[in-house]
């Protein structure tokens, strides 16, 4: 089935192999005009106890299953990306970065997630002066932990993307990623002496 993605106020990813222009795009969009969230519905039998894997608790479809202006009994679906990233070892980061898509009441699909696993290294700053580090970052798609369409895949990510983040982790727990080229912020989330996490606010897809 061939189907037609659009975004409110937003750049979509594609499936290049030096992706961060476009996902640039996209939180830009959201920094701008989309609500913010702080967890997801996946689900994870370690959630519970680790607040780096609370963020993607409780995140639903509001506001794209309201009223939108011109998409109107439209499927579609809020989207969120999210990111977790182990980085003890400075030479071998490795965690995953997920596009989650909370189904409208329109899109008989459903929920469904996108899996990339992580490869990459920490670094110094790239482009950021309050930041204490950056992350070199290769993403490969996980098929066995993604059921969305294969279009839809296509279309946020592909099989495979780099991307360079640089990270400020501010005194009160909380992870600020912003992509190195633009400075432009990516998502928040939280952080330990070894791990970071972000998740973005809402962006709004139709199909």
């Amino acid at each position: 089935m061939s189907l037609l993605f659009l975004l409110v106020a937003c750049g979509e990813k594609d499936s290049s192999t030096d992706d961060s222009a476009s996902i640039e795009a996209d939180a830009d969009a959201d920094t701008d005009t989309d609500s913010d969230s702080d967890a997801d519905a996946d689900t994870d039998a370690d959630a519970d106890t680790d607040p780096l894997l609370d963020l993607r608790e409780g995140l639903d479809n509001e506001p794209c299953d309201s009223e939108v202006n011109g998409y109107e009994g439209q499927p579609g679906a809020a989207r969120y990306f999210y990111g977790y990233f182990d980085h003890a070892d400075p030479q071998a980061v490795v965690g995953l970065e997920q596009a989650i898509l909370k189904a409208t009441s329109e899109w008989d699909n459903g929920d469904c997630v996108i899996t990339w696993d992580v490869a990459g290294t920490r670094g110094a700053p790239l482009g950021c002066e309050d930041c204490e580090f950056s992350l070199d970052l290769t993403m490969l798609l996980n098929e066995g932990e993604t059921d969305c369409p294969s279009a839809l895949v296509d279309q946020l990510g592909g099989g495979s993307y780099t991307v360079e983040y640089d990270v400020d982790e501010d005194h009160n727990g909380v992870s600020h990623f912003h992509f190195h080229q633009s400075g432009t912020h990516l998502g928040s989330g939280v952080y330990d002496d070894t791990r970071s996490t972000y998740i973005t606010s809402t962006t709004c897809m139709w199909f």
